[in-house]
């Protein structure tokens, strides 16, 4: 297996997302969400994700996390903003 990053790689950098959307009318939304380093958002989203179902927070089964714990739950997370960007 190949080592994984660096600690510095890992506490530097962002990711950025971009999503877009179509309606049946042609209407076209896009949002943009910027997170930090994507190992370091992977362990801290796992970690409140865990915490959250133990507490009882979640119903069992499938679901992803937007659908458990809302669009926002992303957002709670440090060096992490969604921003609307006109069509």
């Amino acid at each position: 297996m190949p080592e994984g990053p660096s600690e510095t790689v890992l506490r530097m950098g962002n990711r950025i997302l971009v999503g877009t959307v179509t309606d049946a009318k042609g209407d076209t939304a896009r949002t943009r969400l910027t997170t930090s380093q994507g190992y370091a958002l992977t362990a801290q989203t796992s970690v409140e994700i865990a915490r959250r179902v133990v507490a009882g927070e979640a119903k069992p089964g499938f679901q992803t996390p937007s659908l458990v714990f809302g669009a926002d739950f992303i957002l709670q997370f440090e060096g992490t903003r969604r921003e609307d960007v006109s069509s």
